[in-house]
């Protein structure tokens, strides 16, 4: 077999591997609801149900994409003919990694922040 064709084949197997948890759980996204209604005023329950709705929006669109993110760079570390391509599929994959931190980190503070307002610290 041709070694571009085992390396595509290679890489599309990886990718599919990498991507697809992520279309797993892309079938359970639920899109946050306007906020607030101009007629109802907005308590410390409907505000902890708000920051929690667009913590889970934000960790599951910024995973999804990182995921993503992170199985172009195999493809391409995959793909790559020489040590500078690898190198820079190597930063990409980092970058990916990387970014996939922050996203939970705001995730993690989003959620926290939602807890200390239902349990009504933040009065």
């Amino acid at each position: 077999m041709n070694k571009n064709i085992k390396k595509i084949l290679t890489g599309t197997l990886l990718a599919l591997a990498i991507v697809s948890p992520a279309l797993a759980l892309a079938a359970d996204i639920t899109i946050p609801t306007p906020p607030v209604q101009s007629t109802t005023t907005l308590d410390l329950t409907k505000l902890e149900d708000l920051l929690k709705q667009i913590a889970n929006f934000i960790l599951t669109i910024g995973l999804i994409l990182a995921v993503i993110y992170i199985g172009i760079g195999g493809i391409k570390w995959i793909m790559s003919p020489d040590d500078k391509g690898a190198t820079g599929a190597k930063e990409q994959i980092w970058n990916g990694v990387k970014g996939a931190a922050v996203i939970l980190a705001i995730g993690l503070i989003l959620n926290t922040l939602a807890s200390l307002i239902s349990r009504g610290s933040l009065r």
